[in-house]
């Protein structure tokens, strides 16, 4: 049975027998997906021109003001990811095929052009540092590192190496990069002693780029018991980081570091501090009234959390978050968030159409917890205003 199935399945077993109507606006693609690849066509251009002074430019330039993607993406990262977009397919195609050492020399191959052509520039170098890191997260696939074959296993330590190397020449702050401050955290796994920096190296980036909620998420699941930290350490870390957030996210730090870690882990809801993680939300939907953050935290209230199976005082106050999140703050519907959104423990799906699955998700979510309160002839309306209930 597909997972679709069993979605459908699920939500049959809750929701009412006749599922109520619910009227709201999809939006595909969002204004976010649609500057992520304005902004990553922009770098792939670039590169194939080989315009490496053009492209070193406008990563600085990026950098210097924190642009942002409406939804919180650098758009400096965004650049650096399209201008090393054809190395990268070069080496995952050379990998899917077998040839697990063609897919190292599409990289060395990249390396070598920026060597000649920007020397010492660390604008572009980070094209070189990230595209090693994407090398490590193709060979791995997802799975541990002790279940890789020999031959994937030794590619993937050597694109870790190679991109921990680099970090070293070029210190984040004297650069005012926070490309590279969020290089040094993803390098975090050739560390000889990952422990004793990976708060630090997060503090780093947050502080050089506190607007964007991705070091959050990052700094969340890279704190886990799995990874490089402790239950205490990730609350510990993401009470702090409210203080060195304020001013751009209120108390909503903490909410999208704890979000980040329970996608990865459904045990740190036994952690989270329910209030102040409900509190974190309405700060960031009152900061940023857009309906990408609605849908982010609609989708993590009412689809991520209940499909833990957790229930506790705690989980159902976050689940609760949901109610007011789609009545008050819910105007249209970002189909692709709620199909990303991933359940904790589970692989993301690659597979069916993420369209289609994100509206069955949105759909399901909303008449659970609402539909067992309509009326026969009542169906559910969405508008620019916020959620009323309409009689046919």
């Amino acid at each position: 049975m597909s997972q679709d199935e069993l979605d459908s399945t699920d939500a049959a077993a809750k929701v009412p027998p006749l599922r109520p109507r619910i009227d709201i606006a999809m939006r595909h693609p969002t204004p976010e997906t649609q500057e992520r690849v304005m902004h990553r066509d922009r770098g792939m251009h670039l590169a194939r021109q080989e315009a490496w002074d053009r492209l070193s430019h406008e990563i600085r330039a990026a950098e210097a003001k924190r642009e942002l993607t409406s939804g919180g993406t650098p758009v400096a990262a965004l650049l650096s990811r399209g201008a090393r977009h054809d190395a990268v397919k070069a080496a995952r195609d050379a990998i899917l095929v077998g040839d697990i050492a063609g897919g190292f020399d599409a990289l060395i191959a990249l390396h070598d052009d920026l060597r000649e052509g920007c020397p010492g520039d660390h604008a572009v170098k980070h094209v070189v540092a990230a595209a090693y890191l994407d090398l490590a997260q193709i060979c791995a696939g997802g799975q541990s590192l002790g279940k890789l074959s020999p031959n994937l296993r030794k590619t993937h330590d050597r694109a870790l190496e190679t991109a921990y190397q680099l970090v070293d020449r070029f210190d984040p702050f004297a650069n005012d990069s926070p490309l590279w401050a969020a290089v040094r955290c993803g390098v975090l796994p050739a560390d000889p002693a990952p422990e004793q920096r990976v708060a630090d190296d997060y503090e780093d980036v947050i502080e050089l780029d506190p607007g964007c909620p991705g070091h959050l998420r990052a700094m969340g699941r890279d704190l886990l018991p799995a990874r490089f930290g402790s239950y205490g350490l990730l609350d510990q870390q993401a009470r702090r980081v409210v203080g060195q957030t304020s001013d751009v996210w209120g108390t909503g730090a903490y909410s999208i570091v704890m979000a980040g870690a329970t996608e990865m882990d459904p045990g740190v809801l036994n952690h989270i501090d329910s209030d102040l993680f409900a509190e974190g939300v309405y700060e960031i939907l009152t900061r940023f009234p857009s309906p990408h953050y609605a849908n982010i935290f609609a989708a993590f209230t009412g689809l991520i959390v209940p499909s833990t199976g957790i229930d506790t005082p705690v989980t159902r106050q976050i689940i609760g978050c949901f109610d007011w999140i789609i009545a008050d703050y819910l105007t249209e519907l970002h189909p692709i968030l709620w199909a990303e959104a991933r359940r904790p423990g589970t692989a993301p799906r690659r597979d069916g159409d993420p369209i289609r699955r994100g509206r069955n998700r949105a759909e399901q979510a909303i008449s659970q917890r609402i539909g067992s309160f309509l009326h026969e002839g009542e169906s559910i309306v969405f508008t620019a205003s916020g959620m009323r209930i309409s009689k046919d």
